[in-house]
């Protein structure tokens, strides 16, 4: 939990606003974070292999 607070600072969430999120709320907005982030370096490897196969 404290872990999850440390992140949403991070990201310019308070921590009286953290206090007022649902917990199934904070963990929709994680699984959404690492679906985009895993999507982007998806991506990127794609675009290296095919950078590769050019040359």
């Amino acid at each position: 939990m404290l872990w999850l607070k440390y992140k949403f600072f991070e990201q310019g969430i308070s921590p009286r606003d953290f206090r007022k999120c649902q917990m199934r709320d904070i963990k929709d907005i994680m699984d959404i974070k690492e679906t985009v982030d895993s999507r982007i370096i998806r991506e990127s490897e794609v675009r290296d292999m095919m950078a590769r196969m050019r040359y």
